[in-house]
């Protein structure tokens, strides 16, 4: 079987000029480059990169913590088990950069665009090798993040041939934590027993293979899940070793964003940022603010900025107030504040491969990372894709159907306008009927609006889901599953088992493809088609301005 991803219509189509990611992929932001831009002062630099102070740890204590070993036992390739001291020993002495992206553990092996993360930066990784300057794609696996619901979203997917009832989809079934955790502490994904949420995967990767659906590295894949829950792995070392495996051969080193010793390794960083949270927390407020400004959304919210550092605890982790002192520094786990900062300190990347989220939350975090000292990487935009069924109208999937309903962003400013009506309304109220100062009356309104604002973002977003999901009835579930993005939705355990190592060739050929065309100003959708039947009714409306 082959695979082809070919370019589609511009991915510019898809998030609009006036979001932020679109505005990057055209033009730049606040006078910022543009992903061209930056991808190609990337390529043309001919600088010396820095000793990545992670693998220089690494070096000086000689097993790096638990981190070598686990590397060594999970890699399914000997080629990588080989080039492993040595890609250490290049990162450790700055003769190899690090291109990175990561992706917490997600059900189902995560969404689909992890791969698409994880190809990309082993594309661009093999592409600056090429031009003389070694360097190593690395995964960090937001293994410490406590976002179960977003860990259990992915959806499984099986084609009409083998199923009675057409196309199916299948959450993960939520299983109870039965495990005690400290008091106030939330349990990290990736300590959670594997078995509490991949006996799904597990009965449908072997009814497939008993039925002869499943590609060889399928067969493998359902030996990896079937010996995951009988040893009773934590969903961390399923998660590392299903990424391995997927893209063996190809160099790539997987870090744990649950390790102690990485965390340890990060303590100069640590020390600095205790000393000046409030001030972090300011910067980032204030470079919100001048987002919405220019009219893009400032997407970390003012609870994430004050819950910016958490501390390991047992199999969770607890919320360190602004002024705690933790136990350990090796016990410190940042939030979405200090993630980028951390991963960046420890591995002085040549690169970072990001998708929109990330994309927005960082251009939040600009100033932060000048307050830190820490140089800001260039940013890469992950490759995007979709595979269809056999005849479908894919010209026509970038255009969202339905799309007169707002985008995700344009839902966040909505309710951050309506939060703001609000909280001025209640200030009015408390002075005029209360007779309060005017500071006291605007601090408590923010604290209500703010919770508030939370629960209008919600029902819009439940309403937007309601809305997309009966503009996409008649779709293929493959392709727009429950009115989603594919690539969003669908866990990328059932495609790979079913395609197999084509699909993996034909990730890595189209992120090269991806990165050259983007070098050039064209950002692109990639689409494949795939080996499975179309339905009569499943075809959108072809986009009559469209090209194919």
């Amino acid at each position: 079987m082959s695979l082809i991803f070919r370019p589609g219509v511009a991915l510019g189509r898809s998030y609009g000029a006036e979001g932020l990611f679109g505005a990057w992929l055209e033009s730049g932001v606040l006078g910022g480059g543009s992903a061209s831009s930056e991808i190609q002062a990337l390529l043309a630099e001919d600088q010396p990169g820095s000793a990545a102070p992670l693998f220089a740890a690494v070096q000086q204590q000689g097993s790096g913590g638990t981190w070598w070993r686990t590397m060594q036992e999970d890699m399914s390739s000997s080629r990588d088990q080989a080039l492993l001291p040595d890609s250490v020993a290049r990162l450790a002495s700055g003769q190899a950069r690090a291109v990175i992206t990561g992706q917490q553990p997600g059900a189902l092996g995560g969404p689909l665009y992890t791969l698409y993360k994880v190809a990309t930066t082993v594309a661009l990784a093999h592409r600056l090798s090429d031009l003389g300057r070694p360097t190593v794609p690395v995964f960090w696996s937001g293994d410490d993040d406590d976002d179960l619901d977003e860990a259990l979203a992915p959806l499984g997917w099986q084609p009409r041939e083998y199923s009675g009832n057409g196309e199916e989809l299948f959450p993960v079934p939520r299983f109870r934590q039965a495990r005690s955790l400290a008091a106030g502490a939330r349990p990290c994904v990736g300590q959670l027993p594997a078995g509490n949420w991949s006996v799904r995967a597990r009965q449908w990767l072997k009814a497939m293979e008993q039925n002869n659906h499943l590609s060889p590295l399928g067969c493998e894949l359902a030996r990896l899940w079937r010996q995951a829950v009988d040893e009773n792995w934590s969903w961390s070392r399923l998660s590392r070793r299903y990424i391995l495996r997927l893209f063996a051969d190809q160099g790539l080193l997987v870090v744990s964003g649950n390790d102690p010793f990485l965390h340890r390794t990060a303590e100069p960083l640590y020390r600095r940022i205790l000393e000046g949270r409030p001030e972090l927390v300011s910067l980032a407020q204030e470079q919100g603010r001048h987002l919405a400004r220019g009219g893009f959304s400032h997407p970390i919210s003012e609870r994430s900025l004050h819950r910016h550092l958490f501390q390991s605890r047992g199999e969770g982790r607890v919320f360190l107030g602004m002024h705690d002192v933790p136990d350990d520094v090796a016990h410190l786990r940042p939030g979405v504040l200090l993630r980028s900062c951390v991963q960046d300190w420890l591995f002085r990347p040549a690169a970072v491969v990001v998708g929109p989220g990330e994309l927005a939350y960082l251009r939040q975090l600009d100033p932060v990372f000048a307050a830190l000292g820490i140089p800001r990487s260039p940013l890469v935009p992950r490759l995007f894709g979709w595979i269809v069924p056999r005849g479908f109208a894919a010209h026509g999937l970038p255009v969202r159907p339905g799309s007169s309903i707002p985008s995700a962003e344009r839902l966040q400013q909505l309710a951050r306008e309506a939060g703001q009506v609000a909280e001025d309304g209640l200030v009015s109220l408390l002075a005029r009927e209360l007779e309060l100062p005017p500071e006291a009356a605007r601090h408590l309104a923010a604290g209500r609006s703010r919770r508030w604002q939370r629960g209008v973002a919600g029902l819009l977003r439940t309403v937007a889901r309601q809305q997309q999901q009966a503009a996409t009835a008649a779709l293929p579930a493959l392709v727009w599953p429950q009115g989603q993005r594919q690539e969003r939705t669908l866990g990328s355990l059932c495609l790979a088992a079913l395609l197999g190592q084509p699909l993996l060739d034909a990730v890595l050929d189209a992120a090269q493809a991806h990165l050259q065309e983007g070098e050039q100003g064209r950002w692109h959708e990639f689409v494949a088609e795939g080996p499975w039947a179309l339905t009569e009714t499943a075809s959108p409306n072809p986009d009559p301005g469209e090209t194919p």
